[in-house]
């Protein structure tokens, strides 16, 4: 039977060789990163004191593989076979490597089962190299049953160049279930926030790109590539709660945020007064008028026209930019487009000066002379018609087709506030339709105005000629208007 004086020998004995050990592998060397390893090993041979091939080769090695390194240790070792250490080290990774003698070499790479030989074959294969073994390694990582695939919620938004870069970190694990969540949706955007309020997410991290994973998430580019690997090995996607969005009424309820209805509204009546536009629309009027035939109903046939082709430009266009994914927020884009903003102002604010000195010619920001022919030849040919069933519909096709020709003088403004509806968090839904629908009402407003007076007796001659003298005051607002949008997209986004 042991004594109790022994028992406190032993116990005092087992305390101190865990002291021992705790102070041989400190806790910083036993909470090492469980993400997956490749080692790669270098071989070279130098004798000059003054060279540095092992740095060449790391910047080497970053220049190539650049942000591949993500989500994984590399381990690199580098031998000199100059020296005795060396020269057998490498000998026994020729043996194990079984490499032929036609392509042993004094500077080789080995990584994964392969070997690289001489400097050229290391530039040219080290990255696809490294990129199959990491590849293979994180496949290893995440072999588990279909039952446990791994189910993330990630939320993220068009342009955005941090969730660019998590996309392409997502794409490189293989066998995970990643359900991408764009919030530009607006039901999506709604969910993010439920999400945000069942993790007790903190403001300052209710932003994108986030993953929830399990009972956690992760914020940022930086914490989704440096803990996802690590999350999901622990095994915390098993129990990744769904949240349901609320239902299409309750969304329709929300308040139109960002760049809010009235912006939109007030944008499009500027626009509206564009003299490309109304220039087109007097002229139409004119012919109709000298063939005497009621402004009115041809009139508001036209405008429909354009109403129509408007609206539909504005989604075109807003889909193909959410298609093209162009990172918007990204620092480099912000000044291009604000450069192409203030420029535009410039040039309107080069003709304001021109129309205060009467010289219309020198107006640089009006339709091209060869667009307003084509287009007067059109109208001229179309108003020729005399039955009322044929001109009718002609019409309402005239003001389509004239609406593509003059975009390219009205079409600036519209493309600003496509690009500002598309970064205040809409997709092609209720609200985006809507925002489209009140720009296109607010450009054809003055021109429902003008046909109304010409059909209550108003003289073509004087419309133009008030439209005329207040072109100065037309290019001012339309500078104002470009420089706004500049401030916009520099503040918000």
């Amino acid at each position: 039977m042991i004594k109790l004086q022994d028992k406190r020998k032993i116990c005092f004995a087992i305390f101190s060789l865990m002291i021992f050990l705790f102070l041989l592998f400190p806790a910083s060397a036993l909470s090492q990163s469980n993400n997956p390893k490749v080692t790669i090993t270098y071989f070279y041979e130098n004798v000059c004191g003054s060279c540095n091939p092992e740095k060449e080769f790391i910047d080497l090695f970053n220049q190539l593989v650049g942000d591949h390194k993500e989500g994984i240790e590399v381990e690199v070792s580098m031998h000199n076979i100059f020296h005795d250490s060396g020269a057998k080290l490498m000998d026994d990774y020729l043996q194990k490597f079984d490499v032929p003698e036609d392509k042993q070499s004094k500077t080789m790479v080995f990584i994964g089962d392969s070997f690289l030989s001489g400097q050229k074959e290391i530039e040219n294969r080290l990255k696809d190299e490294f990129i199959k073994v990491k590849d293979s390694l994180m496949q290893d990582l995440l072999s588990v049953s279909p039952s446990s695939v791994p189910a993330l919620q990630y939320f993220y938004i068009t342009g955005c160049s941090s969730c660019l870069e998590v996309d392409r970190f997502l794409d490189s694990i293989h066998d995970i279930d990643v359900k991408k969540l764009n919030i530009s949706d607006a039901e999506n955007l709604d969910l993010i926030k439920m999400y945000f309020k069942a993790y007790e997410v903190p403001e300052e991290e209710q932003s994108v790109p986030i993953i929830f994973i399990g009972d956690t998430y992760l914020a940022g580019e930086k914490a989704i590539k440096e803990s996802l690997i690590t999350k999901i090995k622990e095994g915390v996607h098993l129990n990744t709660p769904p949240i349901e969005a609320v239902e299409g009424d309750q969304v329709l309820e929300d308040r139109l945020v960002g760049y809010d209805a009235f912006g939109v509204l007030l944008t499009g009546l500027v626009n509206g007064l564009n003299p490309c536009s109304v220039s087109m629309l007097l002229f139409f009027l004119s012919i109709l008028m000298a063939r005497n035939v009621s402004p009115l109903k041809m009139g508001f046939t036209f405008i429909a026209g354009k109403f129509i082709t408007y609206f539909l430009l504005g989604t075109l266009f807003f889909n193909i930019f959410a298609k093209l994914n162009i990172p918007w927020f990204d620092k480099w884009v912000k000044m291009i487009m604000i450069m192409v903003l203030f420029v535009i102002a410039l040039f309107n604010l080069r003709d304001l000066f021109a129309a205060r000195r009467e010289e219309y010619d020198k107006v640089k920001m009006q339709l091209p002379t060869f667009l307003r022919k084509i287009n007067h030849q059109w109208i001229k040919r179309l108003t020729n018609i005399q039955q009322d069933k044929v001109l009718m519909p002609l019409s309402f096709g005239l003001g389509a087709i004239i609406s593509v020709g003059e975009f390219l003088c009205t079409g600036q403004i519209y493309l600003a506030t496509i690009i500002t509806v598309l970064q205040s968090g809409q997709a092609l839904d209720f609200r985006a339709m809507i925002y489209f629908l009140i720009y296109g009402a607010a450009f054809v407003l003055p021109l429902i105005l003008i046909t109304v007076f010409i059909h209550k007796g108003r003289e073509i001659f004087d419309l133009t000629e008030w439209m005329r003298e207040r072109m100065p005051l037309i290019k001012l607002i339309n500078a104002v208007v470009f420089i706004l949008f500049g401030i916009i997209i520099w503040v918000w986004f």
